[in-house]
C-alpha cells in the first residue's frame, strides 16, 4: 500500500476508501507525514474541518517547516472560522519563505477578516508586489 495508490482512490471520487488507504498507509509508516496529509486534504473535502485539522498537524509534528502543510491548515481554519489560527500559520509560512505570494494573500484575506485593515491590504500588496501576474489571472504563479 503506497501514497500513490491513495491518489488514485481520491482521484476516482471514493473518498472514504482513500481515507482507509491513508490509514493503512500510516499504520505500516507512522512517520510519514504525506499520507496525514492526504487524509487531511480528503477530510476536508468532505467538510470534516477538525478532523483534517488534526492530521495536517500531525504532518507537521513530523515536518514542522513544510509550507504546504502549513497552507492546507491555514485554508481549512479559515473554514473552520479560526482566522486568528490562520494568520498564524500564514506568518510560519512567511517566516520559512519571504516571497510566499500565496501565503501574503491568504493571511491578508484573513487580517481583513478580523478587521486588521491595514495589515490585510499591505499583506495583499506583498502578494501582487511578488507575483504582479495575479492582478490579471487572479493566480499565484
Amino acid at each position: 500500500m503506497c501514497s500513490d495508490e491513495c491518489l488514485k482512490l481520491f482521484e476516482s471520487g471514493k473518498y472514504e476508501e482513500t481515507i482507509k488507504c491513508y490509514e493503512k498507509v500510516i499504520e505500516i509508516e507512522p512517520d510519514n507525514a504525506r499520507a496525514y496529509a492526504g487524509k487531511g486534504l480528503v477530510l476536508n473535502d468532505l467538510d470534516r474541518y477538525e478532523e483534517s485539522i488534526k492530521c495536517f498537524e500531525k504532518a507537521l509534528e513530523i515536518e514542522p517547516d513544510n509550507i504546504m502543510f502549513l497552507d492546507f491548515k491555514g485554508l481549512t481554519l479559515i473554514e473552520l472560522g479560526k482566522l486568528t489560527d490562520s494568520i498564524k500559520c500564514y506568518e510560519k509560512v512567511i517566516e520559512i519563505e519571504p516571497d510566499n505570494a500565496r501565503a501574503w494573500y491568504n493571511k491578508g484575506l484573513a487580517c481583513i477578516a478580523v478587521n486588521r485593515h491595514d495589515e490585510g491590504t499591505m499583506c495583499l500588496d506583498k502578494a501582487v508586489e511578488i507575483d504582479p501576474s495575479w492582478k490579471e489571472t487572479g493566480e499565484f504563479s
